[in-house]
């Protein structure tokens, strides 16, 4: 249980930072 709990975790947080990439090369391309 420990481990999943674990692992949903880093998933999140691999998810929010590959978002906040996202949003940020966007925001890049568009001038």
């Amino acid at each position: 249980m420990y481990h999943f709990t674990r692992c949903a975790r880093w998933m999140t947080t691999l998810t929010m930072v590959a978002g906040t990439l996202a949003h940020q090369s966007r925001q890049a391309a568009v001038p």
